[in-house]
């Protein structure tokens, strides 16, 4: 019956983890990847890691002295970090394929991820300060992690993109010497993994993601069509499809379909042409007026 019951929760365990979206996966392990190769982020991670070692919170103050205490909270905040943030924008992405408003979607995903992380400072002071599973402190630490992870993601939803300094937008708005000589490129391609970085082929909706495609390859990108249609400046394009976009200098070929079209681009594809889009596309000089 036990061997019953075990193997019953196995199944469970990997039809939830097969039911996760790899999407959400691949987008948030790549974002991540941008996130730690940041100077910036391991400087403000090692200095709040060094402030929570002086001021010692959840009683650390009282069982360490100062440059342990520092160094206890240093790998903790390390290690709680990131395993939170991959579980909580997990979480998110799934709440708001439900239909889960952004802001809702993250704090709740923030609280869930709260639990993990507890879950990880717990073996850690199980190790490292001999502290019992069942310490009286340990129900204070979930609630306060869960808040705190709550308010952690959503603020920075709300204010990490503004802080985030984008090199497209600020050489479009600085309208130095420098700026205007050189060629601007969309800021679409910020958000793309570097060795992905080239000349804009296709954008195609595909659920709450939009899949881009450059002359260097494709990835996928958290953001609704029209958000990245509207960062594809100075490039040239049309939006054929309520679901694609087409850089006019990649498309080799149009050809008609009855009331419709379809486009071959330069890497072999072709999508259709809405009826909507067929007088931009005559308009933009691909087939005959």
């Amino acid at each position: 019956m036990r061997d019953t019951c075990a193997l019953f929760h196995l199944q469970y365990v990997n039809s939830m983890i097969t039911d996760v979206d790899t999407r959400h996966l691949q987008v948030t392990l790549r974002e991540m990847q941008a996130l730690l190769r940041d100077r910036r982020f391991w400087i403000g991670l090692a200095a709040l890691g060094i402030v929570l070692g002086l001021f010692g919170p959840f009683d650390t103050a009282g069982l360490l002295r100062t440059l342990p205490r520092i160094a206890y909270w240093l790998p903790v905040t390390l290690m709680t970090f990131g395993t939170g943030t991959v579980l909580s924008c997990l979480a998110a992405a799934s709440l708001r394929d439900s239909g889960c408003p952004d802001m809702l979607a993250m704090a709740l995903g923030g609280a869930a991820a709260g639990v993990p992380v507890t879950a990880i400072v717990v073996l850690f002071n199980i190790a490292a300060l001999d502290m019992p599973l069942t310490h009286p402190m340990n129900p204070t630490i979930l609630f306060s992690t869960m808040v705190i992870s709550a308010i952690v993601a959503v603020t920075a939803e709300t204010v990490w993109p503004s802080a985030m300094p984008n090199s497209a937008n600020s050489a479009a708005q600085d309208p130095t010497p420098d700026s205007l000589s050189a060629p601007r490129s969309p800021a679409i391609l910020t958000r793309l993994p570097v060795a992905v970085r080239g000349p804009l082929v296709s954008l195609c909706a595909t659920d709450h993601y939009t899949e881009i495609t450059t002359a260097k390859g494709r990835t996928l990108v958290l953001i609704r069509l029209a958000d990245a249609i509207a960062e594809t400046a100075p490039t040239p394009g049309l939006r054929i499809h309520r679901s694609h976009w087409v850089a006019l200098d990649q498309v080799t070929a149009v050809r008609r379909r009855d009331a419709r079209a379809e486009v071959t681009l330069t890497d072999g594809r072709t999508l259709p042409v809405s009826r909507g889009a067929m007088p931009e596309i005559k308009e933009a000089g691909l087939l005959p007026r």
